[in-house]
C-alpha cells in the first residue's frame, strides 16, 4: 500500500503502476494490478482520547537510543514511551504542515516487542496501541523509517 498526503497523493493518481518493477526485499515483482482510492481526511484536536493500534510496529528508537532505554527502569520505559509518541506525532504533523493548536497527550500500551530489519540494521520494534488526543486518519504513520512501512496505525 502506498499512501499520500496534500500534493503527494495527487503525484501518486498520476503514476504508471501497471508493470512497474520493484524490488521488495530479496524479490523482484512487478505490478500488475493497480486499485487508486483518494480520500479527503480532516486530522484535528479531539475533545477526547483517541486510540489506535498499531498495524505495523512502532519503531521510536534508533540503534544510539535503544541501548538507553533498555537499561531504564519500568517506569521510565513507560514515560519515555509516552514522551516519545508525542514527539513523533508532532513531527509527522509538522512534516505535513500542521501545527498542533493545543498540548499534545498520547500514551502507549506496548503489547509485543518485535524486531524490525531497516537498511541492514535490527531495530526494536513495538506492537500494541497508541492513545491520543487528535484525530488522525487510518494509515497515518509515526516514527522512524515509515517510508518502510513501519508505525502505520489504524482507529482500533
Amino acid at each position: 500500500m502506498l499512501a499520500g498526503f496534500q500534493d503527494g497523493a495527487r503525484l501518486l493518481t498520476k503514476l504508471p503502476f501497471l508493470d512497474l518493477p520493484l524490488r521488495l526485499g530479496e524479490r523482484n515483482v512487478v505490478i500488475s494490478d493497480a486499485h487508486i482510492q483518494c480520500a479527503e481526511e480532516t486530522i484535528s484536536v479531539s475533545p477526547m482520547l483517541v486510540r489506535y493500534r498499531f498495524v505495523t510496529p512502532w519503531v521510536p528508537f534508533n540503534q544510539e537510543t535503544y541501548p538507553v532505554y533498555h537499561n531504564m527502569d519500568y517506569r521510565s520505559k513507560i514515560k519515555e514511551r509516552d514522551r516519545l509518541a508525542v514527539a513523533n506525532i508532532l513531527m509527522m504533523l509538522r512534516g505535513l504542515g500542521i501545527t498542533f493548536p493545543e498540548r499534545s497527550y498520547a500514551a502507549v500500551n506496548g503489547r509485543r516487542n518485535v524486531c524490525c530489519r531497516y537498511k541492514d540494521q535490527v531495530l526494536h520494534g513495538i506492537l500494541g496501541t497508541l492513545i491520543a488526543n487528535v484525530n488522525l486518519p487510518d494509515h497515518t504513520a509515526i516514527g522512524r523509517a515509515v517510508s518502510h512501512g513501519y508505525g502505520w496505525i489504524e482507529h482500533d
